[in-house]
């Protein structure tokens, strides 16, 4: 059995946890912005609930970002080091469900305008692709 009892919750009647919005999410961020990555479920009797990033538990500054009891990973400012692959992993006596979130975090484009024409100046972090 996967053990975290860093979040407990209680209820009177067993059945498995579900999620309340339980489609995976993959999604393409611009550094700097704030998302949630939400894993609200209901469910009885006692669950946990444990993160993983890229397969591995949350290191101690990513626990920070935990809020609503461990059910939301809240990020201020993404950045490029923040991208990953997101787990939440929900359990309880009677099984165990998993919701995963692919986080891709890309730099700011700046746009300057000289004589009509655009001209884009990635930033350190954003990948250029000439076709």
């Amino acid at each position: 059995m996967f053990i975290n009892s860093t979040y407990i919750y209680y209820s009177a009647v067993g059945r498995l946890p579900e999620f309340t919005n339980p489609s995976n999410r993959s999604s393409q961020y611009t550094q700097g912005s704030t998302i949630r990555l939400k894993c609200h479920v209901n469910g009885k009797l006692s669950f946990n609930v444990t993160w993983l990033k890229n397969g591995r538990r949350l290191g101690k500054a990513e626990r920070k970002l935990l809020k609503s009891k461990g059910r939301v990973l809240h990020f201020q400012k993404l950045s490029p080091s923040q991208a990953g692959f997101y787990m939440c992993i929900v359990e309880n006596e009677l099984g165990r469900i998993v919701k995963a979130f692919d986080v891709k975090v890309f730099g700011e484009l700046s746009c300057l305008f000289i004589n009509n024409i655009s001209v884009f100046k990635p930033n350190a972090n954003t990948k250029t692709v000439l076709a």
